[in-house]
This record gives C-alpha cells, structure tokens and sequence, in this order.
C-alpha cells in the first residue's frame, strides 16, 4: 500500500505554517490510502465477476451440449409414425398366372419378404447409430452426460452404451473432455482458449485435455468415479 512521506523544514512544525501544512499532508496521506483500499476492492470485485462469468460460459456450453444430443434423438417423420418406406423394388408385383402358385401360398411369400426386408432396415438404422461420430466437443460432453444418466439409472455400462447406441472404446477415447469439463470447468476452459488449430481433430483435443489434467485433479476424478459421479472407464490419465 502507497504510504505518503511527510517531509517539513527545521522549525516549521513549531509555527502556525508549518501546523498548517502538515494537517494538510495528513488529510492527503488519509485520502490517498482510502483511494487505494478503494480500488483494491474494485479489483477483488472484478475477479469473482470474471470467475464468474467463465463458470457461467462453461455452464451454458454444457447445457447446449445436452439439448443438441437431445434434438439429436428426436426420430424423423418416417420413425414417428411407424411408416415403413419401401424402395421401388418392393412395389407390389403384379398377379401371378393361373399356372403360378396359389393366392395362399403367395400371400406366405409376402410376408417373409415383408418381414425380412424390416429386419435388415432396423440393423442398418441400429449400425448407422452405432457409427455415428460426434464431430464437436459440445457433443461429446453432452453424449457423455446421457450416458452417465443411463448408468445411474440401470447400473449397468454395457446397457448404458446400448441405450445411447455407441460403444465403451468411443467414449473412453473421449472420456478426458467430458471428465475436465464436469469436474474443472475452470481448466477446461483455458484448455479451449489454448487451442488455436481450427482443425484439430477429437482426438488430438482429447490428450491436450488428458495432459491437462494433475496427479491431483486425476485423484478428484477418481474419487468422483467411485462415488458414481462419473463413469467408471479406468484407463491412465497421467
């Protein structure tokens, strides 16, 4: 803290000058401190409200992760109404001659072919979802998130990627976005603000996270796991 030094010539104090000049000094001395404890406050204050406004980016990023794989979900005009959309070669074929088979036994041929057809569609729709890539870190943290809720609910990892449609190895590789981003926001995001390649791929953003995170933070995240906060996916962190 700025201290002002007080400095009067030999003999001044003792008159009514000197009196004078050094009350002055003394009310300058006291109004310089109590601007700088002001401004000290004025600085502690915009700390926290920056702390806070990072806490709250981080917040508003998670929750749009969340809503974006829920709009993700959502099944299209075909799936909602339980239509089946069939390619022009599963048109109906025209009658068959009188030296063909009969109406019944046609009839039978129908449905195999109706019911084979509906199985190959549902295990293509059920690869296609078992295949699919989140391309944003939004993303993943919000598939992530989805998936914990599943594993609190059932208990069970296994099913709990099977809900989500995705498999244990995806999302352990991307498991350190999520578990930073949960657990240290903060560090999260100086992990973003780091970055400067527009380019850079899932994989690469997952270790710079990885590396970002301490022995310490890795004991807070294992902890969490334990406790079921987080998904059990054991692999090396640091």
């Amino acid at each position: 803290m700025l201290l002002l030094s007080i400095c009067l010539p030999p003999n001044c104090a003792g008159s009514p000058t000197g009196a004078v000049v050094l009350s002055r000094l003394k009310e300058e001395n006291r109004m310089a401190k109590q601007k700088i404890e002001h401004l000290e406050e004025r600085l502690k204050i915009y700390e926290e409200a920056n702390k806070e406004l990072k806490r709250d980016f981080l917040l508003s990023r998670l929750r749009g992760a969340e809503d974006e794989a829920a709009v993700s979900e959502k099944p299209g005009p075909s799936q909602s109404t339980g239509q089946l959309i069939l390619s022009p070669s599963s048109s109906p074929e025209p009658s068959a001659s009188s030296h063909g088979p009969s109406s019944s036994e046609e009839g039978e041929e129908k449905k195999k072919t109706k019911k084979k057809k509906k199985k190959a569609k549902k295990s293509k729709e059920t690869e296609a979802c078992s295949r699919s890539r989140m391309t944003t870190s939004e993303g993943v943290i919000g598939r992530y998130m989805k998936v914990l809720r599943h594993y609190a609910k059932v208990g069970s990892m296994k099913r709990a990627f099977d809900m989500e449609h995705v498999d244990r190895n995806t999302i352990a590789r991307t498991a350190p976005i999520a578990e930073l981003a949960i657990v240290f926001p903060e560090d999260y995001a100086k992990v973003i603000e780091a970055g400067v390649d527009e380019k850079e791929t899932l994989a690469t953003f997952s270790e710079r996270c990885r590396g970002a995170i301490t022995p310490a933070m890795a004991a807070a995240i294992s902890t969490k796991k334990k406790a079921n906060e987080l998904l059990p996916i054991v692999y090396k962190l640091t």
